[in-house]
């Protein structure tokens, strides 16, 4: 099998998906070639532990890019054509320690302030 391409992207990450779309709107064509067998890379969620219970396989949080044009002004459609949504959990992160310490952050600064506190 054979592709003529302008371009050819490797990996199928949220980066390399989002400059793939951009360049095929410039009238490139675009080849996008992953390992695995689902694209997204750090925004793909799975079953991965137990069935129901979905996790993100890579990345753990996307705060910065809510506020890039690509999200926030909805430049291509995620939101709208494909239902791109994100979750704000609380807590946002908690991590254990192997001496058996703790530390949360939460949606609450104030909180999350407060647990910094009990390590400075």
């Amino acid at each position: 099998m054979t592709h003529d391409a302008d371009v050819v992207v490797a990996g199928s990450g949220h980066n390399a998906l989002i400059t793939a779309v951009y360049l095929a709107r410039s009238g490139r064509k675009v080849v996008v070639l992953e390992t695995r067998e689902r694209p997204g890379g750090g925004a793909v969620s799975e079953e991965l532990v137990r069935p129901g219970f979905v996790m993100d396989t890579c990345s753990t949080g996307h705060t910065l890019i809510q506020n890039n044009p690509v999200i926030a002004a909805d430049e291509l459609g995620l939101l709208r054509e494909f239902g791109l949504r994100y979750l704000d959990p609380d807590p946002v992160a908690h991590v254990a320690f192997p001496d058996g310490e703790q530390f949360t952050m939460w949606l609450d600064a104030e909180r999350t302030v407060e647990e910094f506190a009990r390590y400075s």
